[in-house]
């Protein structure tokens, strides 16, 4: 399963692209919305796991162009700056799930797994 992180902060990038990569999931990473959208008709990802804000096309705005380029990509949000208007917001425009930062691995896996109903990787114990 191909999974695109989309995300600003490249320290975030890369620890969910290790975590996603070391439970089987193919994992291509992306800095920004318009990094990702330029690229999707080549990486044909199952889903993608994108942060609320970020410059130029954060969470919101990546769900709106989604929706008008008619793609039926599963979209997981993730934010440190939950509210329940942009929790609403999301789910109004169709993110299968939101997850706020931090959150455990086992809710990631369990919102990508939900997305493309496929079962969740087995994962280590610490």
């Amino acid at each position: 399963m191909r999974v695109a992180i989309v995300d600003d902060d490249s320290s975030v990038r890369n620890a969910l692209r290790r975590l996603l990569t070391t439970s089987d999931f193919d994992a291509d990473v992306f800095a920004s919305g318009e990094e990702f959208l330029a690229a999707l008709p080549e990486t044909e990802p199952d889903c993608v796991v994108a942060d609320l804000k970020m410059p130029e096309i954060g969470g919101l705005d990546l769900l709106r162009e989604l929706a008008s380029r008619s793609e039926k990509l599963p979209v997981i949000i993730m934010t440190a700056f939950d509210t329940p208007k942009s929790r609403a917001d999301c789910e109004t425009l169709g993110a299968v799930a939101y997850l706020r930062k931090p959150f455990e691995e086992g809710a990631l896996f369990s919102a990508i797994t939900a997305a493309v109903k496929v079962p969740p990787p087995a994962t280590s114990s610490n």
